[in-house]
């Protein structure tokens, strides 16, 4: 009888540890930057550097949070544990709206300027915001860019997105 209880004990800590891990919110992570110009200004105003040190590869980026690529400057982010990558191409200005909850299994960013590339995680839904556009995106391949009173373009490789 022991070998049963053990048996069924362990089945329900790792039932237990996946439905945990399924239901974990999203972090979005600065995973990759190609050049020093880098500013991440925090819901609060305050602006970390990636030049000065203050912001660095492995950071989570917070709710509110305005990423912005220098002339020089790329980035890739990563959702985790869902494993979206969005990578923002120089001279972007990216906001990140809201993320992923047990409750919520929304993503929700803002492009300001610039262009940003996304491989969504199947599964996930995003909406990516502008100005002037606003596009639904559901575990897709896609890039967007936007310029201010000018254009709003968005490109898809595979998959669906509303426009």
């Amino acid at each position: 009888m022991r070998p049963i209880k053990t048996i069924l004990a362990t089945a329900l800590a790792i039932a237990f540890a996946a439905a945990a891990f399924a239901q974990a919110p999203q972090s979005l992570i600065l995973e990759f930057v190609d050049g020093d110009n880098l500013d991440v200004v925090y819901p609060d105003s305050t602006v970390y550097s990636y030049a000065t040190g203050s912001v660095m590869e492995g950071d989570a980026i917070p709710i509110g949070a305005m990423v912005k690529t220098g002339a020089d400057t790329s980035v890739e982010l990563r959702l985790k544990p869902n494993g979206t990558v969005v990578k923002l191409a120089k001279m972007t200005s990216f906001r990140v709206d809201g993320l992923a909850t047990p409750q919520k299994d929304q993503n929700a960013f803002t492009i300001a300027s610039g262009k940003i590339r996304a491989v969504a995680a199947k599964g996930s839904q995003y909406t990516i915001y502008t100005s002037t556009t606003v596009a639904g995106v559901r575990g897709t391949d896609f890039s967007m860019s936007f310029e201010e009173g000018a254009k709003a373009m968005l490109l898809v490789a595979k998959g669906r997105v509303e426009f």
